[in-house]
């Protein structure tokens, strides 16, 4: 899944989030902020740090992958292999 027109970055977290079936309280606790603050992430309204975004992903089991100059992909997200 990439960041593309229909796609944000506040999108991308809830796709995360849902494919490893965490619920916002949960995976709120597991990266050390409040229910309320991923919703706010969520919804866009906040802004989350890219470190915090890695570490989403990491606890969801994805990889991401960063925009080089060859691409026109900004952001894009894959389900690790286990």
């Amino acid at each position: 899944m990439h960041l593309g027109d229909d796609m944000r970055i506040d999108k991308l977290i809830k796709h995360m989030r849902l494919t490893c079936g965490l619920e916002q309280k949960e995976l709120g606790r597991l990266i050390g902020k409040s229910e309320s603050t991923i919703s706010l992430y969520e919804s866009g309204g906040i802004a989350v740090s890219m470190e915090t975004f890695v570490k989403i992903a990491e606890i969801c089991e994805f990889e991401v992958f960063i925009k080089d100059e060859n691409s026109d992909e900004t952001i894009a997200i894959e389900k690790k292999d286990i």
